[in-house]
């Protein structure tokens, strides 16, 4: 015997749930609305649709749809394939357990449907429903429970489809932490405000401090010399006694170079030292790049440094702020007015075109 793969009852996730268990009734298949927003698979089994309109006789009478009506509209909720293989094999109605209920009712009831019959739902069935669940506002997208209850999914599956949503809340979560932190409020405050616990509060801001001493923000390097800035470097005074050379270094800046010191070596000629270091102060004392005299008035003041530019940790902090917005706003994005979205879409366009334009031309130099 063919063996069916999709009506008949698994054994190892139950039979049909059918809530209140109402006696079926007969419904015109043209009377019902089959809205594709509603139906919940990712996809249409055109196989499965074909094998079931083959089989119609066998197991029609056994497996009504679900059907809610607000005495206007009849929405399919659950049995999209079994309604329109009943079409294609030319049956009028079709058995159907009709409930009281809008649109919404018959989408909530939707999320949950093939559960405990039909053809196993795969990860894009499940991915599909929480999507529609968190677009409809059903749920909130980190809840996982009501995922759990919605979706008739287990906890690992809805821990699953929630993973993405609750990493970028707590990124979100742990910037604003720091973001109050910076400003100086106290652990009791920044909990109340963000509605954790204190000691969540402190793990976060500990971690953020050690992640700071592993990666410092760069800081302003010394101020130039004047020879740093393009000049050269003066050659070092060479003072040579008895056939030895001895290598003196000139000082450079803005201050009066100190007099040359030689160190005498036993059997040097001292004599000759001392003439070579009175010589050599000598040239310093009268050397035009000597400072002019007290006479000619004070130094004028250093040059006021340049303010500093946003640090790689100022950089960090304001993409994990962006990265947690992007997550919340997939809790409203079905809820966003079109000129809204189209505006964000601008700014986001600009801002990736830019990235893009930095880090691609970066890497092709690194290349070359």
């Amino acid at each position: 015997m063919k063996e069916r793969r999709g009506i008949q009852a698994k054994q190892d996730i139950g039979p049909t749930n059918i809530p209140g268990n109402p006696a079926p009734i007969k419904l015109p298949i043209s009377a019902l609305t089959i809205e594709p927003e509603i139906q919940q698979r990712a996809r249409i089994d055109e196989a499965l649709i074909a094998e079931y309109a083959e089989s119609i006789k066998e197991w029609i009478d056994s497996a009504p749809i679900i059907v809610y009506s607000d005495g206007q509209t009849r929405w399919i909720a659950d049995g999209f394939q079994r309604t329109e293989a009943a079409r294609r094999a030319g049956l009028y109605a079709v058995p159907a357990i009709r409930i009281d209920g809008t649109r919404q009712d018959a989408l909530r009831y939707a999320l949950g449907a093939n559960a405990t019959h039909g053809r196993r739902r795969g990860r894009e069935d499940l991915e599909r429903a929480y999507r529609t669940a968190v677009r409809e506002g059903f749920c909130r997208p980190t809840d996982t429970e009501a995922v759990a209850s919605l979706l008739k999914c287990s906890a690992r599956w809805a821990s699953e489809l929630t993973k993405e949503a609750r990493e970028a809340a707590k990124v979100a979560r742990d910037a604003e932490i720091q973001r109050l932190a910076d400003e100086g409020k106290t652990q009791r405050e920044i909990a109340k405000e963000v509605g954790v616990d204190a000691a969540t509060v402190n793990r976060t801001v500990a971690k953020w401090k050690s992640s700071e001493m592993q990666h410092p923000a760069p800081t302003d390097p010394a101020p130039s010399t004047d020879h740093a800035q393009g000049g050269t470097d003066p050659a070092p005074v060479i003072v040579e006694t008895e056939g030895v050379a001895k290598h003196h270094p000139v000082q450079t800046g803005d201050t009066t170079p100190e007099p040359v010191i030689v160190e005498a070596i036993d059997g040097d000629d001292l004599d000759a030292i001392r003439a070579a270091t009175s010589k050599l102060q000598a040239e310093a004392e009268t050397s035009p790049s000597a400072p002019a005299s007290a006479a000619a008035g004070p130094a004028p003041a250093p040059a006021t440094p340049a303010p500093k530019g946003p640090t790689a940790k100022d950089a960090l902090k304001v993409m994990l702020q962006i990265t947690g917005t992007l997550g919340a706003l997939r809790a409203v994005e079905g809820a966003l007015l079109e000129s809204d979205a189209r505006t964000l879409i601008k700014e986001l366009r600009r801002a990736l075109e830019r990235l893009v334009e930095r880090f691609e031309r970066k890497e092709g130099a690194d290349h070359a």
